[in-house]
């Protein structure tokens, strides 16, 4: 699902890799069993409203409702759905806009206790050095309904730090890191008990966060990764000569057990930016820049291709592991993942997916304006096949 910035290799140059796995033993990019000869049943998609501009992130807490990070770092509960899967009349419109202050009555959204100046001064704490002045601008907001933990992304100046609580209790700094190495991008385990972060590959941070002790951590080597159903981590990881997949239990503290080296074409495919495990844990799918493939696990064989152009980034999967969401130069698509074959088209000029936990429901963020000088703050908006 995720990925960390490209690590360089010692002469400065990009670790890049430009021959293929020694035992290719697969084919070279065709079809293959399991979409050989299956057509995807795309469909559009459907707006069902847009969020005004003064959302920073936003994720789904359930197929019913949104948890909204508005751009003073206040979280708020915004209501998706009455009981059925149409959109009810508690959620903005298209023409709706987002309450500008807790004072002002929108029946739309209802703020919750502790954001705001609270996760400002979290973060601060992590930067002492710059003092009480600093700067802080929220980007990204997780959540898991188990434990009932939420971390907040924030962004000082040239770093970036991970603000958590579980529960109504207090912020605190949980990682902090350089924006021009690493990018976070949490995920959490299937359980919630702890959390994924890209920080010079991925590292692995317990829960309970209580009091000033943040829980333990791991550090594991990948530049992409993906969580197991059973709490594992799949790692994808170049070590300079050859890819290979080893799979590891954070739970039980044991080093990476290696899988192999499964085959990858990537003079055709290009290099991988982004990892899921579908949910039965049989398979697991790899976006390179120019195919989403799927790999049988643990065997590694190849049991499909998908040609697709430019992925940039994230393999963002729903809860139940069912369908996930990718980033390419053509817009957001929606998966299935157990069968690998595209479910919507590209909605083109968006980006940042997040899927509800059934699927059913994707919201995503406009790109920004291409012109610099535009004021204008890329808008979020909620979407659904039609």
């Amino acid at each position: 699902m995720h990925r960390t910035l490209w690590r360089r290799a010692p002469d400065g140059t990009a670790a890049v890799p430009r021959a293929r796995s020694p035992d290719p033993g697969g084919p070279r990019g065709e079809a293959l069993s399991g979409t050989a000869g299956r057509k995807a049943a795309r469909t559009g998609l459907r707006k069902i409203a847009d969020l005004g501009p003064g959302v920073r992130d936003v994720v789904f807490t359930d197929d019913g409702h949104l948890l909204v990070l508005d751009a003073e770092a206040r979280l708020w509960r915004a209501g998706l759905t009455s009981g059925s899967s149409e959109p009810s009349g508690d959620f903005p419109e298209p023409s709706g806009g987002f309450p500008k202050s807790p004072g002002e009555p929108s029946g739309r959204f209802s703020e919750l206790p502790g954001g705001g100046d609270a996760i400002g001064i979290a973060v601060r704490r992590a930067f002492p050095w710059a003092g009480p002045h600093l700067d802080v601008v929220p980007r990204q907001v997780s959540w898991h309904r188990g434990p009932a933990a939420t971390v907040v992304r924030a962004d000082c100046g040239g770093h970036w730090c991970l603000a958590g609580r579980t529960g109504a209790g207090s912020w605190l700094p949980l990682l902090t890191g350089s924006a021009t190495v690493s990018d976070p991008d949490p995920s959490w385990s299937p359980d919630g008990t702890r959390l994924a972060v890209g920080v010079d590959g991925v590292r692995v941070v317990d829960l309970p966060w209580t009091g000033r002790r943040t829980g333990p951590w791991a550090d594991y080597e990948a530049e992409v990764w993906g969580w197991t159903p059973s709490g594992r981590l799949l790692l994808y990881h170049f070590d300079g000569d050859r890819w290979s997949l080893s799979v590891v239990s954070p739970a039980r503290g044991t080093r990476p057990r290696a899988l192999g080296a499964p085959y990858a074409d990537f003079e055709e495919w290009g290099w991988p930016v982004g990892l899921a495990v579908a949910g039965g844990g049989g398979t697991c799918v790899v976006a390179f820049r120019r195919a989403l493939v799927r790999y049988a696990l643990p065997s590694l064989e190849v049991v499909g291709v998908v040609p697709a152009d430019g992925f940039v980034g994230q393999l963002t999967p729903s809860t139940g592991r069912r369908h996930a969401a990718t980033e390419s130069e053509d817009g957001v698509q929606v998966w299935d993942l157990a069968t690998g074959v595209p479910l919507t088209e590209p909605l083109t000029g968006f980006q940042s997916a997040r899927l509800s936990p059934s699927g059913r429901f994707l919201a995503c963020r406009a790109v920004a304006p291409a012109d610099p000088s535009s004021s204008a703050e890329p808008g979020w908006s909620i979407w659904r096949p039609g």
